[in-house]
């Protein structure tokens, strides 16, 4: 095989980044990058420096080596699952003997054969390029490739060594050149295992060199209003494991999401503040293990507060401004304050304008009526503006003050009761997980 035959490849996928996010539609896959496209632009320099035959012209394809892939996607189709260095050596030797250094790539995702490659050429986050130096050393001449099932999606194993004696053979057979075995499918996590050059009747000793891959940083969305408003969805993804290494839970009387990931004895725990009451009861959580590098998705169902959710709070004028150039009176909101939200009228019309303030289910309606004058005739304008709310505020939540200048009224609706509204007391909550 030609490298240089792989650059248009590399630069196709070049254009499937933004910023550092691997985007390829196409294949409904999506991967966070370390290098973004710099590690893609270093590939296609590295194979422009390359003679016209590589490598994996001169690879040949040993049953032993394969059998060995293929038992390691098996013990490792769980992500916690942890080769040691004596369970590497047993596995390495069932089916043969190897001689000289041996590498091993390892792929986890769900990207297409030819991808799996160009990942492993490109290398992104791994400054030795590891992946890369296994297919392109010149010591390597034989292979042995296999895949499987995986939590995340599908694992690669591709070997690589000197030299291989099959078990039962005196010395090592004669072949012929041949292309490797095609890829079954993907990722990025390299792994090297070398031994001293060795006569072929001896067992060969492996020593492990480990190289620590993190995790995937998560990636959590923002709330999105679903049912009506009456719950959030929050989806967590770039999860990099199986169900069994998540954990959720309601904390801090229901305003709180104790979230946590377990990737390959690494923990990671995230305790999310939330904008309103969360019910345990209608909160739910679904894991998608093969979308975008495993996806939980959370339903925070809202805490209802009062069962007449309609009543209007209040109504104000704002009076008219000779000078303004303005069409209506714009409500302007202020998030920023730890213990309420505060919603403001803004600048005056030439119109005298009136409010009618109210609660709408999960929703504060701005009604405004303004009377204008076209030609001979006055004619009334209405305009309705609505804010969705993390809840329904119950009465003692709301604060009205009047008189401001010009006009009008602030309107303060408290993040929780402050009178003799019972607050919802929430014991902690673990919230099941289940498999979408």
């Amino acid at each position: 095989m030609n490298p240089q035959s792989l650059i248009e490849a590399l630069q196709e996928r070049r254009k499937c980044y933004h910023g550092n996010e691997y985007r390829n539609e196409a294949e409904s896959v999506v991967l966070p990058t370390k290098e973004g496209v710099y590690a893609v632009d270093e590939a296609i320099t590295f194979l422009r420096s390359q003679p016209s035959l590589g490598s994996l012209s001169r690879l040949i394809s040993e049953d032993g080596l394969s059998c060995s892939a293929r038992d390691f996607c098996i013990a490792q189709k769980g992500v916690n699952n942890h080769e040691s260095e004596s369970d590497a050596q047993q596995r390495l030797n069932k089916y043969g003997t190897f001689r000289g250094q041996l590498l091993q790539n390892v792929a986890i995702c769900n990207e297409s054969p030819s991808d799996v490659i160009l990942g492993w050429i490109i290398n992104d986050g791994n400054s030795r390029r590891d992946h890369r130096n296994a297919i392109f050393n010149p010591s390597m001449k034989v292979v042995g490739i296999a895949s499987g099932p995986h939590v995340a999606g599908r694992i690669v194993s591709c070997l690589f060594a000197e030299g291989y004696t099959p078990l039962g053979t005196a010395t090592g057979h004669q072949h012929s050149f041949s292309s490797p075995q095609p890829v079954s499918q993907p990722a990025h996590q390299p792994q090297s295992y070398s031994t001293p050059s060795i006569p072929p009747q001896l067992t060969s000793t492996v020593q492990v060199k480990t190289i620590v891959n993190l995790p995937p940083e998560l990636q959590i969305g923002e709330l999105k209003a679903i049912n009506n408003n009456q719950a959030s969805l929050l989806t967590i993804s770039c999860l990099a494991c199986d169900i069994s290494g998540l954990s959720l839970q309601i904390i801090g009387n229901g305003s709180k999401l104790d979230f946590s990931r377990t990737v390959n004895s690494h923990t990671d725990q995230r305790v999310l503040n939330l904008p309103y009451q969360v019910s345990p009861q209608s909160t739910s959580a679904q894991y998608f293990p093969n979308q975008n590098g495993g996806e939980l998705q959370i339903t925070l169902g809202k805490i209802q507060s009062q069962s007449s959710a309609d009543f209007e709070i209040c109504q104000y004028t704002i009076l008219p401004d000779p000078n303004s150039s303005k069409t209506r009176v714009d409500i302007g909101i202020n998030s920023g304050n730890k213990d309420y939200y505060e919603f403001t009228p803004g600048a005056a019309t030439k119109n005298l304008t009136r409010f009618t303030v109210s609660v709408k289910n999960t929703a504060l309606q701005f009604k405004s009526s303004t009377e204008v004058r076209e030609g001979n005739d006055i004619v009334t304008k209405e305009v309705s503006q609505s804010v969705n709310l993390p809840t329904i505020p119950a009465r003692d939540q709301i604060e009205v003050i009047p008189n401001q200048p010009g006009g009008g009224s602030i309107v303060r609706i408290y993040h929780k009761p402050r009178g003799n509204t019972p607050q919802f007391l929430l014991p902690d909550a673990k919230i099941n997980i289940t498999l979408g």
